[in-house]
């Protein structure tokens, strides 16, 4: 893969990581229904690279003793956290693994804008997985979770547009990967039906040589993790 240029790198990013600025990041990014947390966890047990899901750091806050305002009133209502929430939980639970030699995160991106954030107060990440699933599948899996979590009929039938709007969000990702190049970001696509039909070793060897690279005018850096 390419570098990114270690001046621009700093300037961009507001990461206080440390060490951990240098392991790399893999995304693993779908629609709700694709397989993100599956697919993580899987990859997590093939590589040792840390898993992590936002969507469980999200579940397991307590709106009652938050101190951020805007987040206890987003739980409270069930509403999707702010970007830069998740972004900071997503963090947190980094910075308890010093000792890693990779993450895996799943299920996201979100959007464009957790994207940026995830950017500026972490890191550039090194590779994407994206999960690509039809809508129909996409929304049988998101209802039948839902059910199981006992969400209410009308939560239930507002999946097909949670479905909808994601699928129009992942897009706008992968364009905004496809159109900043700098970033020097190696994408994956994956189809249905996913880690379930197709041989692991492409998936193995997509992360296998995963490293952090920069560089400067003058030369090129890399810190290799095994």
């Amino acid at each position: 893969m390419g570098c990114v240029l270690a001046k621009e790198y700093d300037v961009y990013t507001k990461s206080n990581l440390g060490t951990l600025k240098d392991v790399p990041v893999v995304f693993v990014s779908g629609v709700p229904g694709a397989g993100n947390k599956t697919a993580s966890e899987y990859l997590s047990s093939m590589t040792g690279f840390v898993s992590i899901f936002p969507g469980d750091l999200e579940r397991n806050l307590d709106p009652n003793i938050e101190n951020d305002d805007t987040v206890a009133k987003a739980l409270k209502e069930n509403k999707i956290l702010p970007e830069e929430a998740t972004v900071e939980l997503i963090k947190k639970e980094m910075l308890k693994h010093e000792d890693a030699k990779g993450f895996i995160i799943g299920g996201f991106p979100r959007n464009v804008k957790s994207l940026k954030k995830f950017e500026q107060l972490v890191k550039i990440p090194e590779k994407v997985i994206n999960l690509q699933v039809d809508n129909d599948t996409a929304k049988s899996r998101l209802e039948k979770k839902f059910g199981e979590l006992g969400k209410t009929a009308n939560e239930i039938k507002q999946v097909e547009q949670i479905v909808k709007t994601a699928s129009y969000e992942m897009k706008r990702v992968q364009k905004n990967f496809d159109e900043d190049t700098w970033r020097a970001v190696t994408y994956l696509h994956v189809r249905e039906q996913g880690l379930g039909v197709m041989s692991p070793s492409p998936l193995v060897s997509f992360l296998s040589h995963t490293q952090v690279k920069l560089c400067d005018k003058n030369r090129e850096s890399s810190t290799a993790h095994h």
